[in-house]
């Protein structure tokens, strides 16, 4: 196939062949081509003959045309046939089906999700299912996976945006219990306080009677002193 193509390319633009014209030295090349060279070698002639010089590329050779230029000269319609039909055997064709040789895979099974012929829906194990044609399946199929990770975004968003309410949730469970264990050690220091002022109280009172008790007893004894002490004075005087 490579040589072929080689064959039906032409020698100037390297290309298939497009409307090719043949010049007096029997080698062809593409009009479009043909035209250029013809441009090109006119604007070097300072006045325009009758007969129109052409050197052809591959041969070199210097070959005249009439005044009417490339189109006067003649189509290679055998070269043109064969790079039309080269050109239609080189266009893609649709993979055949392997149950019905030859049949061309031209439909798309959605419910299979694969490929069918037209005997596979009519006749086949597809009978019945429904259909698509290939451009439409292609481009739906094309979308499937940026669909899927839409999907996965807003699954994944609803995860995220759950997880924040939970954690909203939790934090004011939290901050709930710590109020109530703020109450309970408030209310109990408050009930250890007036515990301890009633032990203070207690204490205090049964130390003013242990203080009166002593002055009870160590009073009397010390007056009768100071009463001896001022009669041992008064004699000696």
């Amino acid at each position: 196939m490579d040589s072929l193509e080689e064959d039906l390319t032409c020698s100037v633009c390297y290309s298939l062949f497009s409307d090719p014209r043949v010049l007096p030295c029997s080698h062809t090349f593409c009009k479009n081509c043909l035209d250029n060279l013809l441009q090109v070698s006119s604007n070097y002639s300072i006045w325009r003959p009758l007969r129109l010089p052409i050197k052809c590329p591959n041969c070199r050779s210097v070959v005249e045309l009439p005044p009417t230029g490339v189109d006067a000269l003649p189509s290679n319609v055998s070269l043109r046939a064969i790079v039309d039909k080269y050109q239609r055997d080189s266009e893609p064709r649709a993979p055949s089906c392997q149950e019905h040789r030859r049949q061309p895979l031209n439909m798309y099974c959605i419910q299979d999700r694969q490929l069918i012929c037209g005997l596979c829906l009519t006749v086949g194990q597809h009978q019945g299912h429904p259909i698509d044609d290939l451009q439409a399946a292609f481009i739906r199929e094309k979308q499937t996976p940026a669909l899927l990770l839409a999907r996965l975004s807003e699954q994944r968003w609803a995860q995220v945006c759950e997880l924040g309410e939970q954690l909203e949730q939790e934090k004011a469970r939290c901050e709930s219990l710590l109020r109530q264990d703020r109450q309970e050690v408030n209310q109990f220091f408050v009930s250890l306080e007036e515990v301890l002022a009633r032990k203070k109280q207690g204490y205090l009172e049964a130390l003013s009677e242990v203080a009166a008790e002593v002055s009870q007893a160590y009073d009397p004894l010390i007056d009768r002193v100071k009463e001896l002490q001022v009669c041992r004075n008064f004699r000696a005087t």
